[in-house]
């Protein structure tokens, strides 16, 4: 049964104790243009693919692999120094080595730990996207669930999606344990002063007595959690937007994938601040007209525009989306390079050049 909790994890003690360490698999060319690593879960997983809209309006962009997946693990590095726990750890070359791997095969490895993710993904934004010309700064971060299925979330949906994903996978509650030994369940919603919105979703979900009870205090449980994910993604946020600035850049938007492993805590996982998963605009041009671009947009939707093409974010099917020549595409995969020179150390970005 997992247990779901909010302490500190040391992501180096998996390697303290040799048996505790996995076996490493490797799956290349995993569909048509990926390439994915496997160690003790997803590591590394890299499409060549653009997509906007949720279209695909190229099927191969250069350098855009290595370019994400350097931002993503240089970002997690850099949140780790701040007490950020996610599922990536530092490559080990010799723990690599030792397993088999060729030296060179070692430089685009990674491990991660494992989790279990989430149902729900947070959104992240300091400015005001209004239809207006100024995208206007908001006083500080703020967050947004969506659900799996890309839908809008309130607070009190997103607690109770998370309260059912708690039951669902078996996760145990100290807050459930304390008032178990109760004989007269009565006398144990009392000492435990579960709130009303709680007990009401109980009374939905379960008939039996101590089954509601139960169930009011996942739903405690969840209310603690989705607080801290709030928190902690205004964090992440604010400490990557440190970070792009000081490379030129804004971060714009920020969608985070938050996971609980198997210590019960929560994790950061999958993309970070990637061009997948954030809109990345220049500070010089926000400066310049206080409008927010996105960077790789803009190149794909100059060209529509060139060619008559105007139905942007409204695309309705892959055939009725021009072709994009090759100097578009190099163009794209410039704009890549610099975004990923501009916000990445240089290890984490030679390690996948």
């Amino acid at each position: 049964m997992n247990q779901f909790s909010t302490n500190p994890l040391d992501e180096q003690e998996i390697f303290c104790v040799k048996e505790r360490i996995p076996e490493l698999q490797t799956f290349e060319n995993v569909g048509s243009s990926q390439k994915t690593h496997f160690f003790n879960g997803a590591i590394l997983e890299a499409s060549s693919k653009l997509v906007i809209g949720n279209k695909t309006v190229a099927e191969n962009v250069l350098m855009k692999p290595n370019c994400d997946c350097a931002i993503s693990q240089s970002n997690k590095r850099y949140l780790r120094e701040y007490n950020i726990n996610t599922d990536y750890v530092d490559p080990n070359p010799l723990l690599f080595r030792a397993l088999g791997f060729s030296e060179q095969k070692c430089k685009i490895l990674t491990y991660a730990l494992g989790f279990d993710e989430l149902p729900i993904v947070a959104m992240v934004t300091a400015y005001n996207f209004a239809e207006q010309k100024e995208d206007e700064a908001l006083p500080e971060p703020a967050v947004m669930f969506k659900s799996k299925e890309d839908d809008l979330l309130t607070n009190t949906q997103a607690i109770e999606l998370v309260a059912d994903w708690l039951f669902e996978n078996s996760y145990s509650t100290s807050l459930y344990e304390e008032y178990e030994k109760f004989d007269n369940i009565e006398d144990a919603w009392i000492a435990s002063e579960i709130s009303a919105i709680a007990r009401e979703y109980a009374e939905k979900l379960e008939e039996e007595p101590r089954a509601q009870f139960e169930a009011a205090c996942f739903y405690e449980c969840a209310v603690d959690l989705v607080e801290e994910l709030i928190v902690k993604s205004k964090t992440v946020y604010t400490l990557l937007q440190k970070k792009y600035n000081s490379g030129g850049l804004i971060l714009a938007a920020l969608l985070l994938t938050w996971g609980v492993n198997e210590m019960g805590e929560t994790i950061l996982c999958y993309d970070v601040g990637t061009t997948d998963t954030a809109i990345i605009a220049s500070q010089d041009l926000y400066d310049r007209n206080g409008t927010l671009t996105n960077m790789i947009d803009s190149v794909v939707f100059k060209y529509f525009e060139s060619v008559g093409y105007s139905e942007g974010y409204a695309m309705t099917s892959r055939s009725s989306i021009p072709d994009i020549p090759e100097d578009i595409l190099d163009e794209i995969s410039d704009t890549y390079m610099y975004i990923a020179e501009a916000i990445c150390d240089d290890l984490s970005f030679e390690m996948h050049m």
